[in-house]
Protein backbone atom coordinates (compact mmCIF):
# COMPACT_ATOMS: atom_id res chain seq x y z
CA UNK A 1 0.00 0.00 0.00
CA UNK A 2 0.89 3.64 -0.24
CA UNK A 3 1.95 5.80 2.67
CA UNK A 4 3.38 9.21 3.40
CA UNK A 5 6.49 9.36 5.57
CA UNK A 6 8.13 12.40 7.16
CA UNK A 7 11.61 11.93 8.58
CA UNK A 8 12.32 13.63 11.91
CA UNK A 9 14.98 15.89 10.37
CA UNK A 10 12.92 16.95 7.33
CA UNK A 11 9.78 18.92 6.72
CA UNK A 12 9.00 17.20 3.41
CA UNK A 13 6.70 14.23 3.03
CA UNK A 14 7.94 11.26 1.02
CA UNK A 15 5.58 8.87 -0.71
CA UNK A 16 6.49 5.24 -0.13
CA UNK A 17 5.01 1.96 -1.23
CA UNK A 18 5.18 -1.24 0.72
CA UNK A 19 3.31 -4.38 1.57
CA UNK A 20 1.55 -5.35 4.78
CA UNK A 21 2.59 -8.67 6.33
CA UNK A 22 0.49 -9.81 9.26
CA UNK A 23 1.96 -11.54 12.30
CA UNK A 24 0.26 -14.77 11.28
CA UNK A 25 1.81 -14.69 7.82
CA UNK A 26 5.21 -13.93 9.31
CA UNK A 27 4.94 -16.87 11.74
CA UNK A 28 4.11 -19.18 8.81
CA UNK A 29 7.13 -17.93 6.91
CA UNK A 30 9.46 -18.50 9.90
CA UNK A 31 8.07 -22.04 10.36
CA UNK A 32 8.73 -22.75 6.68
CA UNK A 33 12.36 -21.56 6.95
CA UNK A 34 12.95 -23.61 10.09
CA UNK A 35 11.57 -26.75 8.48
CA UNK A 36 13.70 -26.18 5.40
CA UNK A 37 16.77 -26.07 7.65
CA UNK A 38 18.08 -22.89 6.08
CA UNK A 39 17.30 -20.53 8.90
CA UNK A 40 20.02 -19.68 11.36
CA UNK A 41 19.66 -16.99 13.97
CA UNK A 42 21.96 -14.04 13.38
CA UNK A 43 24.79 -13.79 15.87
CA UNK A 44 25.64 -10.19 15.07
CA UNK A 45 23.81 -7.24 16.57
CA UNK A 46 20.65 -6.06 14.81
CA UNK A 47 21.01 -2.94 12.65
CA UNK A 48 19.12 -0.77 15.14
CA UNK A 49 21.36 -1.67 18.10
CA UNK A 50 23.74 1.25 17.49
CA UNK A 51 20.96 3.80 17.31
CA UNK A 52 20.69 4.05 21.10
CA UNK A 53 24.09 5.75 21.34
CA UNK A 54 23.27 8.37 18.70
CA UNK A 55 23.58 11.11 21.28
CA UNK A 56 27.36 10.69 21.27
CA UNK A 57 27.63 11.57 17.57
CA UNK A 58 28.45 15.12 16.60
CA UNK A 59 25.99 16.72 14.18
CA UNK A 60 27.57 18.11 11.00
CA UNK A 61 25.55 21.32 11.50
CA UNK A 62 27.07 21.94 14.94
CA UNK A 63 29.72 24.41 13.71
CA UNK A 64 27.09 26.37 11.78
CA UNK A 65 24.80 26.37 14.83
CA UNK A 66 27.63 27.70 17.03
CA UNK A 67 28.32 30.51 14.57
CA UNK A 68 24.62 31.40 14.38
CA UNK A 69 23.97 31.62 18.11
CA UNK A 70 27.18 33.59 18.68
CA UNK A 71 26.39 36.05 15.89
CA UNK A 72 22.74 36.60 16.92
CA UNK A 73 23.32 36.21 20.68
CA UNK A 74 20.19 34.13 21.12
CA UNK A 75 19.57 30.42 21.10
CA UNK A 76 16.46 28.29 20.97
CA UNK A 77 15.38 25.18 19.13
CA UNK A 78 12.87 27.15 17.05
CA UNK A 79 15.58 29.67 16.10
CA UNK A 80 17.82 26.84 14.87
CA UNK A 81 14.87 25.25 13.04
CA UNK A 82 14.20 28.43 11.08
CA UNK A 83 17.81 29.37 10.35
CA UNK A 84 19.12 25.88 9.52
CA UNK A 85 15.87 24.61 7.98
CA UNK A 86 15.76 21.46 10.08
CA UNK A 87 13.13 19.66 12.16
CA UNK A 88 12.56 20.09 15.89
CA UNK A 89 14.22 16.83 17.05
CA UNK A 90 17.47 17.69 15.32
CA UNK A 91 17.36 21.29 16.55
CA UNK A 92 16.76 20.07 20.13
CA UNK A 93 19.75 17.70 19.86
CA UNK A 94 21.88 20.60 18.61
CA UNK A 95 20.75 22.70 21.58
CA UNK A 96 21.78 19.87 23.93
CA UNK A 97 25.20 19.68 22.27
CA UNK A 98 25.60 23.47 22.52
CA UNK A 99 24.82 23.28 26.23
CA UNK A 100 27.34 20.46 26.74
CA UNK A 101 30.02 22.58 25.02
CA UNK A 102 29.25 25.57 27.25
CA UNK A 103 28.09 27.78 24.37
CA UNK A 104 24.57 28.27 25.77
CA UNK A 105 23.13 28.16 29.26
CA UNK A 106 20.65 25.61 30.63
CA UNK A 107 17.03 25.42 29.52
CA UNK A 108 14.90 27.79 31.58
CA UNK A 109 11.64 26.18 30.45
CA UNK A 110 8.63 27.81 28.89
CA UNK A 111 10.12 27.79 25.40
CA UNK A 112 12.32 30.83 26.18
CA UNK A 113 15.56 31.54 24.35
CA UNK A 114 18.66 30.37 26.15
CA UNK A 115 21.44 32.66 27.27
CA UNK A 116 24.48 32.59 24.95
CA UNK A 117 27.51 32.27 27.21
CA UNK A 118 30.22 32.78 24.57
CA UNK A 119 29.51 35.46 21.96
CA UNK A 120 31.48 36.52 18.89
CA UNK A 121 32.75 39.55 20.78
CA UNK A 122 34.17 37.43 23.62
CA UNK A 123 36.44 35.59 21.20
CA UNK A 124 37.60 38.84 19.52
CA UNK A 125 38.55 40.38 22.87
CA UNK A 126 40.54 37.26 23.77
CA UNK A 127 42.58 37.53 20.55
CA UNK A 128 43.71 41.15 21.23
Amino acid sequence: GDMLYMASDSSKLVRLQGSYVSDRELAKLVRFWRRAGRWEPAEEAPPWAGMVSRGEEVDELLEEAIALVRRHERASASFLQRRLRIGYPRAARLMDQLEELGIVGPDEGGGRSREVLVSEFDEESLEE
